[in-house]
């Protein structure tokens, strides 16, 4: 029994602990509409697992930020946060807070060392008592985010292996788009130093 059934086994009628986890999933699955993930990793230096998993390929880049500069960039409603990583078959999350399931993975992922923003739909409805309005229909579109790129990015790194057309194509968009934040190669293109 989960860490959760187990606190409301006592109740009378007996606690489902089925249908509790379906009716969580179901509202889950109804917030991920109205809610959009942007997600960082934390670390000083670049990572050969980060490129070899999300910059497949080698035409990717990496982009340098830090806390405070995303946490200035974005609205006051986006809420920044490290992922917790968790054991699904024996931990749980809190369930008072909407946003935590966007907040939480699985163990197996602990290595992605995850930050992330969580921005609600601004334009989401209300019902009277102030709570979202749970059968709402969500638009089938995104919301715009206005953000200072130039404020946000603090250096971009090309791809490790990347051919020279990449670096170009991304000075000229630097240029196009205001972007003033260093560009430089991959850490991992500089050979070591025996």
């Amino acid at each position: 029994m989960n860490p959760i059934a187990r606190r409301f086994s006592r109740l009378t009628p007996p606690f489902d602990e089925a249908y509790a986890q379906n009716t969580f999933s179901r509202i889950v699955q109804r917030e991920r509409a109205w809610v959009f993930v942007n997600c960082w990793y934390m670390a000083e230096h670049e990572s050969h697992a980060m490129w070899r998993i999300f910059g497949r390929g080698g035409a990717s880049v990496a982009i340098r930020s830090s806390v405070g500069c995303l946490r200035r960039c974005l609205p006051p409603r986006a809420h920044i946060g490290t992922v917790t990583y968790i054991d699904y078959e024996t931990g749980y999350f809190p369930s008072r807070n909407a946003l935590h399931p966007f907040v939480h993975k699985r163990r197996e992922y602990e290595s992605e060392r995850e930050l992330r923003a969580v921005i609600t739909r601004g334009d989401r409805p209300r019902l009277p008592n102030g709570y979202a309005d749970l059968d709402a229909t969500p638009p089938e579109t995104g919301e715009l985010v206005p953000v200072d790129v130039d404020a946000l990015v603090q250096e971009i790194r090309v791809a490790p292996g990347a051919e020279a057309w990449l670096a170009e194509l991304v000075t000229r968009v630097q240029t196009r788009y205001g972007v003033s934040a260093p560009l430089a190669r991959s850490a991992l293109d500089t050979p070591p130093h025996w």
